[in-house]
């Protein structure tokens, strides 16, 4: 897509265009796939998609016009309506920029609406060892940790050089938001964090939601599972405070099983000295 830019400085439009023009915008965002999100830079404002956006808006404008009510329908013109909108695009007009800004919250919720349908996020972390990564994400510590192999084939099934998903890159942690701008399908944004979050040392893999091996739908969500190869396991460790009966268990999952028998066991514990979790050698079945 071309990614042209529009200066704005015009004219006001006539009261009754200005007043669709909102409706304009979207409806673009709501009938194209890749939405044209407008976002500033300084004085100047963006498209993403504009030549898509140039292609939809005399359909769009047409929808418009037969939207209005009758006794105001003979008022105006699609020439009329389009003109006027061109205008605005070519201008510089600062009421357009603070209809764009006005709508960028409802732009940017729709996009993630949309997001959250098609691209599921694999979340890992490279600190096992970490004492919130276990209160946090194991259940307290009574949990469980498995370690991948980073360089197995699931994790690069890159399908272009350009491919955004199916491999590992760590996460960036910033204390300034990202652009949710999304230009040239670039998803940095959604590898950005504050850095309050540092700790976590997190890697991350976007997956499209539609290549999953099975879907389970539970209290009105879905839950998309990704099948992978048992061997990009590494190993297992198992949290401080398991239970007896699941430590057994997961122990006697593994070492009875000859697809699982090349993972390593661990078991994490407590350090009594320092804020920090050991991690050593799983010994017997139970300990």
């Amino acid at each position: 897509a071309n990614h042209g830019q529009f200066l704005l400085r015009a004219p006001a439009a006539p009261p009754l265009l200005a007043q669709k023009l909102p409706t304009l915008v979207v409806a673009i965002s709501h009938k194209h796939n890749r939405l044209p999100i407008p976002y500033r830079k300084g004085e100047t404002v963006s498209c993403l998609s504009w030549g898509s956006f140039k292609n939809l808006l005399p359909q769009l404008i047409a929808d418009t016009v037969a939207e209005l009510p009758h006794h105001q329908r003979h008022l105006v013109t699609e020439a009329q309506v389009e003109a006027v909108v061109r205008a605005q695009m070519v201008s510089r007009d600062v009421g357009f920029v603070s209809t764009i800004k006005r709508l960028m919250p409802d732009l940017h919720a729709r996009f993630n609406s949309e997001m959250e349908k098609r691209i599921g996020i694999l979340c890992l972390t490279e600190a096992p060892d970490d004492l919130l990564m276990w209160a946090h994400y194991a259940c307290s510590h009574e949990g469980f940790a498995i370690e991948f192999d980073p360089e197995a084939l699931f994790f690069h099934q890159r399908r272009t050089k350009k491919d955004e998903l199916r491999h590992l890159r760590p996460v960036h942690y910033s204390n300034i938001r990202p652009s949710l701008t999304f230009d040239k399908a670039d998803m940095k944004a959604l590898l950005t964090k504050s850095e309050h979050w540092a700790y976590e040392r997190e890697w991350r893999m976007m997956v499209d939601l539609s290549d999953a091996s099975t879907v389970l739908n539970f209290g009105g969500k879905s839950f998309h599972l990704f099948a992978f190869p048992t061997s990009s396991i590494k190993s297992v460790i198992l949290g401080s405070r398991m239970p007896k009966e699941t430590r057994q268990e997961i122990l006697s999952l593994i070492r009875g099983s000859a697809d699982l028998e090349h993972i390593t066991c661990y078991q994490a514990s407590i350090d009594e000295n320092f804020f920090r979790v050991n991690i050593n050698p799983a010994e017997g079945p139970v300990q």
